[in-house]
């Protein structure tokens, strides 16, 4: 129901509202494009890269007049369009004239005060997965809608109505967490045509309306996520959670950009909820990201979480003072986080990048041998190097995560469920940094190879340790129970608990047979390895897709 009112909210208000731009997603090709022409040519001064659902004007400003490139783009924001002009319609009839008008388009309509275009959302495919009965497969089927009103309001909207079926280790993770990673809520599935085909069915929703407040501050009101961090994972902010219900605050000035972000989150799946009913938290966060140079970026992020029974805490709203000041004001046991984020393009030739998220840090602790679980924190170190060794095309990501036990956890249970708190840094069940949650390192690799505009491919391979609870102990690698039931104040090990390794590998290789229209084959293996079991998954599968990203779940 939530999804239903946001969205008719939203389109209410685009009918409303007499601006800054939409968005593309993170794995759309051209918010990478726009990742990979910043280290090549570090060419603007007030594109803030750390905030990865980039818009669609920065896309355009970003790529200056490389005509060849943006020739392709479809965008019509400020009124402009910037692919190839009109198709010739003269031998079109009747009704047929309204279609296609632009490349991209499905439906176009441009009027002196508005600008409307819509596009139809298809994702089908189909795989076997090795030592699985089950046929995996996704059927999405949805549109989407992108609208401009006086060349200031902005507006977009797409709706997805999904039936999948998922390779053996995302289906354990959802089962789990009762919630689908990314997508929240769902119902079994089993098709009329054969009980061998069985899954999720799943409904979610994007929605925002964007309006400039003054010719340097941008205010939007919608349901999605963010993504903060230049690295394929992000310790401060990642989209890997359900979308969520916010309102963001943009103040871009000089050299800076500065991004508040006030969000009503869940703490559990809907079917978890003994009433039925899910409990209510909030999130207030904000980002401060500096430009000193064309080749150098530089963030502070600090989020608090906190639960409230009846109302939001209105001293969050406060846009510019410390959460950790508040939190003390009110005497309160939110959960507030700080963390810093750099990237540095050297030579126009390869970035480097890194973050670290703190939860909790005390210096005198941490040089100490005494190992004090309150040291919570989280590093990331990462290179990305375009055009590798000269072959046009080729980028490889290479990164490294690490966590230490208990972080992003909280010590409140919750009312309506006990095993769980009010205030770790969650939603809907799910992470709202790194999709391993805590207690654990990664090693990943990334490779895209893009080979003459119309074939795209992707290599992954990555390696994670982790220290996993029993189900009696708390290792700090679940960051959903309490650290009230943490192993011990002292002698706190990273990596501690149960050991796991999981291994993933998978290539995808895609054609644009027809503009945003692609043809896509995916082989993928993930495997988990404990002390006393391992789990093997060899997938192999294919589909198609219409205007919609790739979107890869790795864990």
């Amino acid at each position: 129901m939530e999804r239903w009112l946001c969205l008719l909210f939203c389109m209410s208000m685009s009918i409303m509202a007499i601006g800054q731009s939409s968005r593309y997603d993170r794995d759309d090709r051209y918010a990478m494009f726009s990742f990979r022409q910043q280290t090549l040519q570090a060419n603007s001064n007030n594109i803030h890269l750390a905030f990865r659902n980039i818009a669609r004007k920065d896309v355009l400003q970003l790529f200056g007049s490389d005509t060849s490139f943006r020739a392709n783009l479809v965008s019509i924001d400020n009124g402009e369009y910037i692919e190839d002009t009109f198709l010739d319609l003269s031998k079109r009839k009747n009704w047929l004239r309204h279609f296609y008008r632009k490349k991209g388009q499905f439906f176009s309509l441009e009027k002196e005060s508005f600008s409307v275009a819509v596009n139809p959302i298809v994702n089908a495919k189909l795989g076997l997965e090795r030592d699985n009965d089950f046929l995996i497969f996704q059927n999405t089927r949805g549109f989407e809608l992108r609208a401009i009103v006086d060349d200031k309001v902005y507006f977009y909207s797409s709706l997805f109505e999904n039936q999948s079926r998922f390779p053996s280790y995302i289906d354990r993770a959802a089962r789990k967490a009762q919630s689908i990673p990314g997508q929240g809520f769902y119902k079994a599935y089993t098709s009329t045509f054969s009980e061998n085909i069985k899954g999720f069915d799943y409904l979610n929703a994007v929605a925002y309306i964007g309006l400039p407040v003054s010719k340097h501050i941008n205010l939007e009101l919608g349901h999605g996520n963010h993504f903060i961090g230049h690295g394929y994972h992000s310790l401060l902010l990642s989209d890997f959670a359900h979308n969520y219900f916010y309102l963001s605050l943009d103040t871009r000035v000089w050299k800076f950009h500065y991004k508040n972000i006030f969000a009503e989150l869940t703490p559990l799946s809907t079917r978890l909820s003994p009433t039925g009913l899910v409990p209510k938290k909030y999130m207030a966060a904000h980002y401060l990201s500096y430009k000193p140079a064309k080749n150098i970026e530089l963030g502070l992020f600090e989020t608090v979480i906190f639960g409230r029974e009846d109302h939001f805490e209105f001293q969050y709203l406060n846009p510019i003072i410390l959460y950790r000041t508040v939190e003390q004001f009110l005497d309160s046991p939110d959960n507030v986080m700080i963390g810093l984020n750099a990237r540095w393009d050297l030579w126009s030739s390869f970035s480097v990048y890194g973050q670290w998220m703190i939860d909790e840090f005390k210096i005198d602790e941490f040089l100490s041998s005494d190992q004090w679980w309150g040291n919570k924190y989280g590093l990331q170190f990462g290179l990305f190097y375009p055009n590798v060794a000269g072959v046009s095309n080729l980028d490889i990501r290479i990164e490294y995560n690490r966590v230490r036990p208990y972080m992003y956890s909280h010590h409140i249970p919750l009312s309506e469920l006990a095993s769980q708190t009010t205030a770790s840094y969650s939603h809907h069940g799910q992470a709202m940094a790194h999709p391993l949650g805590a207690n654990f390192s990664e090693y990943i690799l990334v490779a895209d190879y893009y080979l003459k505009e119309k074939w795209s491919s992707r290599f992954i391979v990555s390696s994670a340790q982790r220290g996993v609870n029993t189900s009696n102990i708390n290792y700090g690698s679940d960051i959903l129970i309490s650290n009230d039931t943490r192993l011990s104040d002292y002698g706190i090990d990273h990596l501690q608990g149960i050991a796991e390794r999981i291994f993933h590998s998978s290539l995808d290789i895609s054609y644009e047979w027809a503009h945003n229209m692609y043809i896509d084959l995916r082989v993928a293996t993930h495997d988990i390895i404990r002390e006393m079991s391992t789990t093997n998954s060899l997938y192999f599968g294919g589909g198609v897709r219409m205007n919609v990203s790739n979107y890869r779940i790795e864990y």
